[in-house]
């Protein structure tokens, strides 16, 4: 927010009309030390000005949503929910937006002062969030594979010309879930599985996993 003088270069951006209505007239942008203002166009050309004034709270002006003010904060009710879409009464933001915006509470000292009230700021709760998410997609996998390598067992003993063992199911269950990447090694083999057998199911893992994922 720091004072610029008159022979400093400065950056001009036009603001665009969206659905026919054009940026407030009476907002000022001119960044000062009691204002700052951010700039944002996303990858479909609609254009978005964050606002702070000193002392008043940040307002978001999104060209896509008419030039209309909405609160520029972190919205409690998307704590655990995804980073994008963004929501703030019935506009929707995607997750490059919402980095920026992040950015711009952080740069207009917005968080900071946050933080003063609160142990916990939107930083410490967008890195929960991608906690969470990562969480979640390592259990989707976990359980999408783990459906896979129970059809596939069923798959190979269905194959089998005969009734396996347990023995040799068991090793078959293993050798499935290595093709599938939940075991980094094969299991053990228990007596009764040859060097012939454990070759043979190692050949056929692999195949009724591609059967069943077809």
């Amino acid at each position: 927010m720091a004072e610029m003088k008159d022979d400093e270069p400065r950056l001009t951006i036009s603001l665009l009309e969206h659905g026919g209505e054009g940026f407030p007239t009476d907002v000022d942008l001119e960044p000062s030390t009691g204002r700052y203002v951010g700039f944002y166009e996303n990858e479909h050309g609609e254009q978005l000005i964050f606002l702070r004034e000193r002392g008043e709270q940040p307002r978001l002006y999104h060209g896509d949503y008419g030039w209309k003010p909405v609160p520029a904060v972190w919205p409690e009710k998307q704590r655990l929910g995804s980073l994008a879409p963004w929501v703030a009464g019935d506009l929707v933001l995607n997750q490059g937006e919402v980095l920026w915006l992040i950015a711009c509470l952080e740069a207009s000292g917005a968080l900071r002062e946050e933080r003063r009230e609160t142990s916990e700021g939107p930083l410490d709760r967008l890195l929960m969030q991608g906690i969470d998410e990562v969480f979640q997609r390592q259990r989707e996998h976990f359980d999408q594979q783990s459906s896979v390598g129970e059809r596939a067992l069923e798959r190979w003993k269905e194959k089998q010309g005969t009734s396996p063992s347990f023995e040799e199911e068991h090793y078959a269950e293993g050798a499935i879930l290595v093709v599938l990447g939940l075991n980094t090694r094969q299991r053990r083999p228990r007596r009764g599985v040859t060097k012939e057998v454990r070759e043979r199911i190692e050949r056929e893992a692999p195949e009724v996993v591609r059967e069943v994922q077809a």
